[in-house]
């Protein structure tokens, strides 16, 4: 069965994750769209804004690199879902812990540039965490990003081959992978190196 494609996501840092790149463990079949790299552990400090991907080595199938631009996402939904706008202009929880709570918004205004901040399922568990689950409202805001980004046309696709070193603004450029199959040598497992840089 070919991999299951994962819609791109971010994380401002989304991870999205992260991807918390312990992606080599995952196997085709049970990916889900997961966006963007890991949130720094601070409410009111910006994630970084360059992210840095080294691919160590390929997965044997699949683990195809997803980019979407969050400008391309807005402007879909400012023609498809205007409604969804106003909601994503608003906070959302992104993260919880000891000492912490990250809220931003989906989309925000920084002077004249535009930002993307997405992470489905940091959002969802972000929510539960606080004990402020998310609304019919939420979820319908949130399902409009899904679809746009769910669109073959929306994302740029490719593979990152070994020595491949990708940067990329994390605060406009969703990213994302396809599932993917990795060796059943440990060693020959794929690895992608990350790095933040502000």
């Amino acid at each position: 069965m070919p991999p299951t494609r994962r819609r791109p996501g971010h994380g401002e840092a989304g991870g999205p994750r992260r991807p918390r790149h312990r992606d080599r463990r995952r196997r085709a079949g049970q990916d889900r769209p997961r966006p963007g790299p890991a949130h720094r552990p601070h409410s009111g400090t910006p994630p970084p804004r360059l992210l840095g991907l080294l691919c160590v080595r390929p997965a044997a199938h699949g683990g195809e690199t997803l980019l979407a631009s969050g400008h391309t996402v807005h402007n879909r939904l400012l023609a498809e879902s205007p409604w969804a706008l106003s909601r994503l202009y608003q906070e959302f929880h992104f993260g919880r812990g000891t000492g912490f709570d990250r809220r931003r918004p989906v989309f925000r205004r920084h002077g004249t540039d535009l930002r993307v901040h997405y992470n489905r399922r940091g959002i969802e568990r972000a929510h539960e965490e606080a004990g402020a689950p998310l609304t019919p409202g939420d979820r319908a805001a949130l399902d409009a990003v899904d679809r746009i980004l769910s669109d073959p046309r929306t994302a740029l696709r490719f593979p990152l081959r070994r020595g491949d070193l990708l940067w990329l603004d994390n605060a406009v450029v969703l990213h994302g992978r396809t599932a993917f199959t990795d060796s059943p040598n440990p060693h020959a497992r794929r690895c992608l190196a990350r790095v933040w840089v502000d």
